[in-house]
């Protein structure tokens, strides 16, 4: 009973420094990194039969504006407007937050740089809950559209699995016993 006792008190260490360190981890990327995201549009995205796509990378940086460069092609007819809209599940329209330049046409290249979001906007852009959308005439409320979704902290990433890697290899040495 003390064995095992003491095993769970080493599985709790391990598994408490693991969540520590990763909670550090992610706090230093917030507070003095910039974030990556990708983007990909499509019409069903938008709720439109449109066969337009499009695909890009966005980049939060440290003064909360978004860098951002998108290209699209295949839309019905050529773009009015493009925008970044939040906060926003997949599937669930928003406000604009942002606009963005575009060219007026079916397909082409979006890239600049926005004003700077809120603190509140930036929470909500690393929870996932912005979108892009891209407006034509055919579906002047979108044609096409993409959830924005951060791309992992390689270091995060690595960190959550050298834990996970550590207590599975003490677990084979019998140092930490699960009952």
């Amino acid at each position: 009973m003390v064995r095992q006792s003491h095993a769970l008190e080493q599985l709790f260490f391990m598994i408490k420094t693991s969540l520590i360190l990763l909670g550090l981890a992610g706090s230093l990327t917030l507070a003095g990194a910039q974030s990556l995201f990708t983007v990909n549009l499509d019409g069903p995205q938008a709720g439109t039969p449109s066969l337009g796509n499009g695909v890009g990378t966005l980049t939060l940086n440290l003064d909360n504006t978004v860098s951002y460069e998108i290209t699209f092609s295949g839309l019905t007819a050529a773009a009015n407007n493009a925008h970044i809209h939040g906060p926003g599940a997949p599937g669930v329209s928003a406000g604009v937050v942002k606009p963005l330049t575009f060219p007026l046409a079916t397909s082409g290249d979006l890239s600049g740089t926005t004003t700077a979001l809120s603190a509140q906007q930036a929470a909500d852009m690393l929870a996932g809950l912005h979108y892009v959308n891209i407006h034509s005439s055919f579906a002047p409320a979108g044609e096409i559209r993409g959830q924005i979704l951060l791309v992992p902290e390689p270091s995060t990433v690595a960190l959550a699995g050298l834990g996970l890697g550590t207590i599975s290899v003490l677990r084979r040495r019998g140092r930490v016993g699960i009952v």
